[in-house]
């Protein structure tokens, strides 16, 4: 009689834990500190019209609300933020939109590692 072969366990897969990112959502905003602001501005615009001073429009990163303002004067926007690190919503690389009743609209553009004004018309139908 031969000896029976000893079985072998097949290996098992071990899944590599790969750091997830916290959302934006999760991240908070950082306000301005030691460095100087970007700025998003432009103008903006409710069916045709200039949006009315005192008219809510809100800043997101990674289409998160960071912040919002009730705008001084119709027709136009403005918003200074700081760059923060990797642990901000507003770090390099974030998605910069704005929302306006409810509603995010992407500006095409990132927060950049530098200092930059970007204009952005915002006008909604």
């Amino acid at each position: 009689m031969q000896p029976s072969p000893t079985p072998t366990v097949p290996a098992v897969p071990v899944a590599t834990p790969t750091p997830t990112p916290v959302p934006a959502s999760a991240r908070p905003f950082c306000p301005p500190g030691s460095s100087l602001p970007s700025t998003l501005f432009g103008l903006f615009t409710i069916g045709g019209e200039p949006a009315p001073a005192g008219t809510v429009l809100g800043l997101a990163f990674d289409g998160a609300v960071a912040t919002s303002t009730s705008i001084p004067q119709a027709g136009g926007y403005r918003f200074d933020f700081a760059v923060g690190d990797d642990s901000c919503a507003n770090r390099p690389g974030a998605a910069i939109g704005l929302v306006y009743d409810g509603v995010l609209y992407d500006t095409g553009f990132a927060v950049a590692a530098e200092q930059v004004p970007r204009r952005f018309d915002l006008h909604v139908p």
